[in-house]
């Protein structure tokens, strides 16, 4: 029976699918050459290419099929030992990987071409070839084929078998299913054994290790563990999904000695109703190890692990819910307000405290509800941390450096937003601390260091942020050096250098333009980069800060906000008009008198705990009337932009509160200094302040 089956309802699915499974590749593939010979991670990965080359052949992506079969058999010998790990086996993989990723997005882009994948192919092939041949000689006799032997072969073309028949599951009906609905061919064969055959679990080994070049085997009689630990009889059976015939078929198996008979059938397969990225997600491994290889306790007795259930949700749908939870937001400190003003007025009655009671419910449920719609929209940083190892590895090698890359804090989860905004920075920082960073082994061995350096990448939560350093043990920052090439350069004159403390010369890397680089390298040195790192985490209303030591390393600082939809800010007066501070960027609140103000360089200053804190009135920056015209006593907001403090006075502090973040729309556009807009509990609207952007307003 024939069954219409269009795969293009599945290729979103397959598409994401890929993707996660490309990810783990790139990730343990630069693991595994650090760790060498560790079972379970070679295991992780078999099962990754093994995934994805099932669900790619079931889509009919040939060549992603192809070459992920190729990686398979190189895994299948490493996981077997009959390959040891080296990085030249590793450079194989990952060009390979390489190409897997153009596939996936030429795929994404509705081709299914413009990757040769044929020289990759050759040359895994070639890694296997090197250990073949001597591994089948050593573990399997080969004895003499007497003249006129032949295996006898028997074929039924005319009739067919069934998928119950062969008692396959429903994800084994689906996989064959979707493969013959793109033209492939799905055989069972039936292997007989010569009587006197004395290593039956070997030379099933050799059965399977010579089809798996003409296709997938789906399912195997009796089961792969009973096969290996030659739990069976004389003859085993199995179910091949293949472009090739059943002559080429039975060509392939009754070239190996020792085969007594041959069947091959046809296999009538219909799909099952159930989703065909259900099927890429089944782990079967079907390749038997040869004999005398170690083998596991079987699949009844492992521990299934705990999995959870998702449901894919389209980013725009997340953004509506946002966005009506920032209402609701905005009502319930309306609520509050207006059960606040009765209450003043009106007195402790029995409807206000109904009314009271009935506020703060719905605060509290509003307030769960903003909390889960939250969590819906965060997403593990582990996401941009995976791309890092395999970069890091080889930039490492174009620089012909030794370096130890450590992850922390993988599975700290921010906002999608933010997430998306952060990739660039990081790889910024990455590629500095590699190229400018880490020094050569040979110099680190004169500076009586390891000849291996490390780099450092974390990430944790602090209060109502995330914190993500980036830090290695190289040779640090002079600042001497750095105000010396800053003169140079002509980013700063000799008199302003010498004024610099230590702190400030080493926040000079982030003027525009500004390289410590003797030569341009592939890496970095062409003095555009830290300015960009600075400015793109700035955007987001993070801030970034150095800490470095000559001879000892580097260690650069990034604080972020958790999302930046809702947000924590100080809400302050000025000439009646209420202004928020972003939390983030606030470090304390101080009130001043006013015969504390002192004037350095035409500039109002006052001193706070020793050091030197600029001041300006927020009414001038912003050109703003205000209502503090007379009084001694000034509350001013001290704000932090990366090294730099300011305090910008105000008329009066209402203090903290949680806003709902909204542009300020095309019509009015950007205006320096505002970030964008609020709107308060009494229904008047409340400008967000950008403290960079009044920064650049004051002149600092």
């Amino acid at each position: 029976m024939t069954v219409d089956f269009d795969i293009s309802q599945y290729l979103n699915i397959f598409l994401d699918e890929a993707e996660e499974q490309i990810q783990i590749l790139d990730e343990t593939l630069v693991l595994l050459e650090q760790e060498g010979e560790n079972q379970d991670l070679l295991n992780k990965i078999f099962r990754a290419a093994h995934t994805l080359k099932g669900s790619s052949a079931s889509m009919g992506f040939e060549n992603m099929a192809q070459l992920t079969h190729a990686m398979e058999g190189v895994l299948d010998d490493l996981r077997h030992g009959e390959l040891s790990v080296t990085s030249d086996i590793i450079d194989h993989l990952l060009q390979s990987l390489d190409a897997l990723k153009e596939l996936k997005n030429n795929i994404s882009a509705g081709q299914d071409n413009g990757v040769d994948v044929a020289p990759l192919i050759a040359n895994l092939k070639n890694v296997k070839n090197q250990v073949a041949a001597a591994a089948v000689a050593e573990t399997i006799p080969s004895p003499e084929v007497v003249a006129g032997e032949e295996p006898e072969v028997i074929t039924k073309p005319a009739e067919t078998l069934s998928g119950a028949d062969l008692g396959m599951d429903d994800v084994e009906i689906n996989v064959a299913a979707a493969a013959k609905a793109n033209g492939y061919n799905v055989w069972h064969a039936k292997v007989t054994l010569s009587h006197d055959c004395l290593m039956k679990g070997a030379r099933a080994y050799i059965v399977f290790n010579n089809i798996k070049d003409l296709g997938e085997v789906i399912k195997t009689i009796p089961p792969i563990d009973e096969i290996e630990e030659e739990r069976f009889e004389d003859s085993f059976e199995f179910v091949l999904v293949t472009k090739s015939g059943a002559d080429t078929l039975i060509d392939t198996v009754k070239s190996i000695s020792e085969i007594a008979a041959v069947e091959v059938q046809p296999v009538n397969v219909s799909l099952v109703a159930q989703s065909v990225s259900q099927t890429a997600k089944e782990d079967r491994e079907l390749k038997p190890v040869a004999a005398g290889a170690p083998k596991g306790n079987g699949a009844q007795t492992q521990a299934q692990p705990k999995t959870s259930q998702t449901v894919r949700v389209d980013v725009q749908r997340l953004e509506n819910l946002m966005n009506l939870v920032g209402e609701l937001v905005i009502d319930r400190t309306r609520l509050a307000d207006v059960n606040g003003g009765l209450k003043a007025k009106l007195g402790a009655e029995e409807l206000l405290e109904t009314l009271e009671e009935v506020t703060v419910h719905v605060g509290r449920i509003i307030g769960d509800l903003q909390e889960e719609i939250m969590k819906a929209r965060m997403f593990p940083i582990e996401q941009v941390f995976n791309r890092f190892p395999r970069m890091v590895r080889d930039l490492a090698q174009k620089a012909g450096k030794e370096i130890n890359f450590v992850i922390e804090g993988r599975e700290t989860e921010l906002d999608r937003t933010v997430i998306e905004e952060i990739g660039d920075p990081l790889i910024h920082l990455l590629r500095n601390a590699i190229d400018h960073g880490i020094e050569t082994p040979e110099n680190r061995v004169k500076a009586g260091k390891p000849s291996t350096g490390t780099i450092n990448l974390r990430a944790f939560h602090q209060e109502n942020q995330i914190v993500i350093t980036v830090q290695d043990d190289g040779k640090g920052m002079d600042p001497e050096v750095l105000k010396a090439k800053a003169i140079e350069k002509g980013v700063i004159t000799a008199d302003v250098a010498a004024r610099l403390t230590d702190r400030e010369a080493v926040n000079l890397i982030f003027a525009p333009g500004f390289s410590t680089a003797a030569t341009v390298s592939d890496v970095s040195g062409r003095g555009v980069g830290m300015d960009i790192v600075r400015a793109h985490i700035e955007k987001i209303n993070g801030i970034v800060e150095i800490d470095s030591t000559p001879g000892e390393g580097t260690k650069f600082t990034i604080k972020l906000p958790l999302t930046l939809a809702i947000n924590r800010s100080l809400m302050v007066y000025l000439g009646g008009q209420v202004f928020a501070f972003p939390l983030a960027n606030v470090v304390e609140i101080i009130n001043v008198d006013l015969n504390e103000i002192q004037k350095v360089q035409q500039r109002d200053v006052v001193l706070v705990r020793g050091e030197v804190l600029p001041l300006f009135k927020l009414s001038e920056v912003l050109d703003y009337p205000s209502d503090n015209q007379g009084s001694t006593k000034l509350p001013v907001v001290v704000v932090g932009i990366s090294e730099k403090r300011i305090g910008f006075i105000v008329d009066e502090l209402m203090g903290e509160q949680e806003i709902v973040i909204k542009s300020l729309g095309e019509f009015i556009g950007q205006i320096p200094g505002l970030a964008g807009a609020t709107i308060m509990g009494d229904g008047k609207v409340a400008l967000i302040l950008d403290v960079r952007g009044l920064a650049g307003q004051a002149g600092v």
